[in-house]
């Protein structure tokens, strides 16, 4: 038991104990970034557990099992130098911990580092408290047993740190549920207090971020217009938008609608109150956290049921559930946008043909109404005439002539990795790595095949498709096998994607599979060509790596 009336004693137990906790709170960074991407919800926490086989928990049993033994060890060897091994020994906790961070720090690329907003620091804050709670009990635990210093106990703190990070979060709870309230609560007021804003909300499985962005050009050629960052869809990206960015000059407000779960549109409608509508297209994306195409459809629809009868609504009429939703719409002011030569007209629709792709991009004849003009855009893909038509529509509604929509068309640049490419002369990238769907990658291909060269896809696959998770992904090899001459697979789903290559024969050395980004790019420089253009298709976000 250590003698807490010397003073030198009882500083160096406190400051070990402060010391301790706050590594083992920096040791959490992986379980905080996980729970961060999972939108704070512990479901997506575990599901990244499972995916990665536990491995962090291996992990931390290690760092706990190395820690112990090597304290342990130091001070029965060490003995006679009493004190002074003591707290030498002791040092063995933080050696490891500082270690295991750097390693782990190093050994992974992180696509979406973890953000220190504000809930991550209060949350880090409760983290230390429950870290040093555990660091006591263990040390008063070790202190009750004879012949074993206590310190050593301390080692075990690594082991808890998946339970403490997660048991903070609950804590945090109610206060983070008061603190969003308030802020959708502002947010709400802001947007309710511009009487003549225009709302426009949208939403789809594909293609928002890309829809917002034309839209808004277009837009703004008439409108002073606001419209979410990035792929700001969730309701705090959303009161972040409308909390700094609009003000009393704002006449347009376009809002990118994310979900993942049942209920998450409609939480995003009550804030907005949009006016007006927009689905851009209804796949099978996060399939798996909806849990069936019946409830993600239905959660889609919502933004439309959420609108007055005097809202307008826009639809993707070359997605077959948008089309659907489309004749399900009981507003009479509704639109949907099609390839005029592929569809039968419809009175309400807006229209494209006479379209020509190339690798620098497309030209259509777009017509709204009776009107008609030639549009030109540098945006490559098949699905872009339709993205164009889709927005322009909305637009053209809104009073922008068809001239603007196509001076505006001109302008529009590629959105970073979203079929961005980069011209490095001998080899060209097409960087596709926010697109994650099975069209999206299909369209990609499409794209990769207008370049000559020796044509190489770099992929992870399709993910969050639950049971259709295989099929998709067996179904992506077939069409990779069509257009790609080298496929460079880098996940766990690299059985499904290879099977499918090798169905429709491509030739197994021509199929790589990498342990991960890293490692692909290094077999990536490998293949020897005079010329390469290089598909990165859908780079997966870290918890579900």
């Amino acid at each position: 038991m250590p003698d807490f009336s010397n003073s030198s004693i009882l500083m160096f137990y406190i400051i070990y104990t402060i010391l301790a906790a706050a590594l083992t709170t920096a040791a959490s960074y992986k379980i905080m970034q996980m729970l961060q991407l999972g939108s704070y919800r512990v479901k997506g926490l575990n599901a990244w557990f499972k995916m990665s086989k536990y491995d962090y928990i291996w992990r931390y049993f290690a760092l706990s099992f190395l820690s112990v033994v090597v304290m342990v060890v130091y001070i029965a060897a060490f003995s006679k130098l009493a004190e002074l091994a003591h707290y030498f020994g002791a040092l063995a906790f933080f050696i490891f911990g500082v270690l295991f961070i750097i390693i782990s720090l190093k050994s992974s690329v992180q696509k979406t580092p973890l953000k220190l907003t504000k809930r991550i620091w209060r949350l880090m804050v409760v983290s230390l408290i429950l870290n040093a709670s555990v660091i006591l009990a263990l040390l008063f635990i070790g202190a009750q047993i004879p012949n074993i210093d206590y310190y050593a106990f301390s080692g075990l703190a690594y082991l808890a740190i998946p339970g403490t990070t997660i048991l903070a979060h609950f804590i945090m709870l109610p206060i983070e549920i008061l603190i969003k309230k308030s802020y959708i609560k502002k947010a709400a007021r802001a947007i309710g207090d511009k009487q003549n804003l225009i709302k426009i909300g949208i939403t789809g499985s594909f293609g928002k971020t890309s829809a917002k962005n034309v839209l808004h050009k277009m837009l703004e050629k008439k409108y002073k217009t606001v419209s979410t960052p990035a792929s700001f869809n969730t309701p705090m990206g959303i009161c972040k938008t409308v909390n700094e960015l609009l003000s009393d000059e704002t006449e347009v407000l376009i809002a990118e609608m994310g979900a993942r779960y049942e209920g998450d549109i409609i939480a995003l409608c009550d804030m907005v109150k949009p006016q007006i509508g927009i689905i851009t297209g209804i796949g099978n994306q996060h399939l798996e956290t909806f849990g069936s195409l019946e409830v993600l459809y239905k959660t889609k629809y919502s933004l439309i049921g959420s609108l007055a009868a005097d809202g307008k609504a826009f639809f993707n009429g070359e997605s077959e559930n948008a089309l659907k939703m489309y004749g399900e719409c009981p507003l009479e002011n509704k639109t949907v946008a099609f390839n005029k030569e592929l569809h039968k007209n419809d009175e309400n629709a807006a229209v494209y043909y006479d379209v020509k792709y190339d690798k620098n991009g497309a030209k259509f004849k777009l017509k709204i109404g009776g009107e008609v003009v030639d549009i030109k855009t540098k945006l490559l893909g098949k699905h872009i005439p339709n993205l164009i038509t889709l927005c322009a529509s909305v637009a053209h509604n809104l009073g922008v002539s068809l001239d603007e929509i196509a001076l505006a068309a001109k302008e529009l640049l590629p959105v970073k990795h979203r079929l961005e490419l980069i011209d490095n002369g001998d080899t060209i990238v097409i960087d596709d790595a926010y697109n994650s769907n099975l069209d999206g990658v299909i369209n990609a291909l499409e794209v990769l095949s207008l370049f000559e060269g020796v044509k190489i896809i770099v992929t992870p696959g399709l993910v969050e498709l639950g049971k259709e998770e295989a099929k998709a992904n067996t179904q992506l090899g077939k069409e990779i096998a069509k257009y790609a001459d080298y496929a460079i697979l880098n996940s766990t789903l690299s059985t499904y994607i290879k099977k499918g290559c090798m169905l429709n024969s491509m030739g197994e050395d021509k199929i790589i599979i990498a342990d991960g980004l890293k490692d692909a790019m290094t077999k990536l420089e490998k293949i020897e060509a005079a010329r390469k253009v290089i598909l990165f298709a859908n780079d997966l976000p870290d918890n579900l790596k």
